[in-house]
């Protein structure tokens, strides 16, 4: 059986194989909040802090959050890490999100250089069915935001209309690296990724 690590344990074994860190910080209710004697913005500062504590280099940390306080918090108050802060963009799940390039640009001027949605909000079909980066991702990247990707591999990564064999996924991928000119991709199951990022040098 495999063995739970705490964070601080984690943090020492992928320093142990010179990886770089992506801890998403887990949204945590009110009440357990106030249980603790802690606001939103004391519970993000422990994330980083663990870091510190580790002395790990805040260019190696990609720490991730759906909240968007939690990221505008990590954004004014932790300069050293700032740079790499990933804010993971669920708003597509609003029927009624537009994306656009003026939300786009307030997000880079505030200081994010990482936005992370879903798959399905960087690609779509075209009139001749093939796969295109949506006006979000063009928005982004006009923008100046580098964008990361999920889930590989999971019903996250399903694009309406297009085929879902196991090989399309091959496609998706080029066409996130081509298209939508994705800096990353997250995935269940890597050994797909870690392919295509082999096969083309990556």
């Amino acid at each position: 059986c495999g063995t739970l690590l705490s964070h601080k344990e984690s943090i020492a074994l992928i320093g142990k194989r010179g990886r770089k860190y992506i801890p998403e910080l887990k949204k945590m209710d009110a009440i357990s909040l106030r249980a603790m004697g802690l606001s939103v913005e004391q519970y993000a500062d422990m994330l980083l802090e663990e870091y510190r504590n580790s002395e790990v280099e805040a260019s190696t940390v990609f720490p991730q959050s759906f909240d968007r306080r939690v990221v505008d918090h990590w954004l004014t108050r932790h300069p050293d890490f700032s740079n790499n802060v990933v804010y993971l963009d669920g708003r597509g799940r609003n029927p009624l999100f537009l994306p656009s390039r003026t939300d786009m640009e307030k997000l880079f001027n505030k200081g994010l250089r990482y936005i992370a949605p879903p798959i399905p909000m960087l690609l779509k079909q075209d009139h001749n069915e093939d796969l295109r980066e949506t006006a979000y991702a063009r928005y982004a990247i006009q923008s100046g935001l580098k964008l990361i990707t999920w889930t590989m591999e999971s019903r996250l990564s399903d694009i309406a209309g297009f085929s879902s064999q196991d090989s399309d996924r091959l496609l998706v991928l080029d066409a996130l690296h081509r298209r939508a000119q994705v800096s990353g991709v997250f995935s269940d199951w890597p050994a797909t990724v870690t392919r295509y990022a082999n096969c083309m040098g990556l």
